[in-house]
């Protein structure tokens, strides 16, 4: 099975929309297209990406990271949920980089970690 990119076109927000999809230092972004293709086909996703929204910023994903995203954000109510309920929360021996992304608060705060080497 071929993984699927996606090809996205986004561009600034104006004044009469209030619906953003991503904010970007500060810049609030809509998506007006998506290009869906395999990595064969992905320079030419966004050859025609490109091509009909020259004006436009190209963002290029890949449909496992979305799925992904879901599913880690999933756990994360999962384990909330086990927490309030007194269960065991968040089992996991070897988080992979987006999950460790997701708890990136136990990676940088100085007082969990203090202690520890």
């Amino acid at each position: 099975m071929k993984t699927t990119y996606f090809v996205i076109a986004v561009r600034p927000i104006r004044d009469n929309e209030d619906e953003a999809d991503f904010i970007i230092n500060d810049e609030t972004l809509v998506i007006d297209a998506v290009e869906k293709c395999d990595l064969e086909n992905l320079t030419i996703g966004e050859e025609k990406i490109r091509k009909t929204f020259p004006k436009h910023k190209i963002m290029v994903t890949h449909l496992p990271l979305l799925e992904l995203f879901s599913l880690l954000s999933n756990i994360s109510e999962i384990e909330v949920e086990l927490i309030q309920e007194g269960l065991v929360a968040h089992v996991d021996s070897a988080p992979s980089r987006l999950g460790m992304a997701f708890d990136w608060e136990q990676k940088h705060n100085a007082t969990i970690q203090k202690g520890s080497c």
